[in-house]
């Protein structure tokens, strides 16, 4: 037989359901306009493992460029210092060794200024005017160059160094069809989107 402490438990719990109101639906749920909008932003964790990332893709560009330009003046310098290769003075060659020497220096200080302040935002005022400027020029001179390494090769100059000579060649010819292709890419897509509008 249940106890009276039971029954009156019971009743209770039936008096609170009795004098409870439910609102509708309509009102419970805040409208469109009262719903605000959270930015989502990573927790601290992953953000530094997001600019830890970009930190080492962006020292990782550096450094490259850095070899890719000491390999070219390493080419350089031992085709002009051989006694025996005459047939590589001449006038296209004039002035490369001493603007990948310049380039060198300009990218090893930006690599200390990046590694030292995990950032290049200090040089960011200095480096859209003389990088654009800088990069304008590299541009010219990596057409001098190939234009330098093709006439060697039309006279047969043959230093010694063709392997390395040949490699420098193609890698520039590949990067320049690259970047050709996206800005003809790019170019597209910018005249379909014109022309749909």
């Amino acid at each position: 037989m249940p106890s009276k402490r039971s029954f009156s438990n019971k009743g209770s719990i039936r008096s609170l359901n009795q004098n409870k109101t439910i609102e509708p639906v309509e009102n419970a749920l805040p409208s469109l306009n009262e719903v605000k909008r959270e930015k989502y932003t990573l927790p601290p964790i992953y953000q530094f493992e997001v600019d830890t990332y970009q930190y080492r893709f962006q020292l990782f560009l550096i450094v490259f460029g850095l070899l890719v330009n000491f390999f070219i003046l390493d080419w350089l310098i031992k085709v002009n210092n051989i006694n025996k290769c005459q047939c590589a003075n001449i006038n296209e060659g004039y002035l490369l060794k001493e603007w990948f020497m310049f380039l060198i220096g300009y990218q090893l200080v930006i690599a200390l200024v990046f590694i030292i302040n995990g950032t290049l935002d200090i040089l960011m005022p200095l480096l859209l005017i003389i990088g654009g400027i800088i990069s304008l020029i590299t541009f010219v001179m990596i057409v001098r160059l190939l234009i330098y390494i093709n006439k060697l090769r039309k006279i047969n100059c043959d230093c010694g160094f063709n392997k390395q000579q040949n490699l420098i060649y193609y890698y520039w010819i590949i990067v320049y069809s690259i970047l050709l292709f996206l800005i003809l890419f790019a170019l597209l897509v910018f005249i379909v989107s014109y022309i749909n509008k």
